[in-house]
């Protein structure tokens, strides 16, 4: 990718981040990027477009390297999952919330592919715990959907509470313990 593209990618990712979609404006980007506006409008024709090559390049990314690969680096479904938890608590950025959630009051395409990362995470987990429960890894009572959809719910809900009263102490006990119930669906 282009140094300048990936400059304005970051510096879009991190202020999206910090004050949402509807938080800050394409002027704003761009004088943060230290770049003319010449220099941004070609390589983005609005704050939109931006947006929607920031959930396409960097938020699917971010989410990749933070949940995905860890769970899928190990054969062990809980080993991935725990894995995933603690890299993620010694994310920076933890009391801004979830990435996933900066586009909450942007218009459906950019819901549309946030809800596509969703989807692939629940999938991802969902699938791996079904490989657990057949190598006998996981308890065999465990509703794999069930479990996917309440591990994101717990993630992105403490995220959501965390980025209301900034408390990172709030996150830190909170994770840690999906991360003691997700250890607990170990077969014995």
């Amino acid at each position: 990718m282009n140094k300048i593209k990936d400059l304005i990618l970051n510096v879009a990712f991190i202020e999206f981040w910090k004050n949402g979609y509807s938080g800050i404006s394409f002027n704003d980007i761009i004088k943060l990027t230290q770049l003319s506006k010449g220099g941004v409008y070609h390589h983005f024709s609005s704050k939109r477009d931006l947006a929607l090559q920031v959930i396409e390049n960097k938020v699917k990314n971010w989410h990749e390297k933070t949940w995905l690969s860890p769970l899928n680096l190990h054969r062990n479904p809980i080993k991935g999952l725990s894995k995933s938890i603690k890299l993620f608590l010694a994310e920076e950025n933890l009391i801004l919330g979830s990435p996933l959630s900066i586009f909450d009051n942007a218009e459906d395409e950019m819901k549309k592919n946030i809800f596509g990362i969703y989807e692939i995470w629940e999938n991802s987990i969902q699938n791996k715990l079904e490989y657990g429960i057949k190598r006998k890894l996981i308890n065999s009572d465990i509703d794999s959907k069930e479990f996917s959809r309440h591990f994101i719910c717990n993630i992105e809900g403490t995220l959501a509470i965390s980025k209301n009263t900034k408390n990172p102490k709030y996150i830190k006990k909170s994770l840690n313990s999906l991360l003691s119930y997700t250890q607990s669906l170990a077969s014995q």
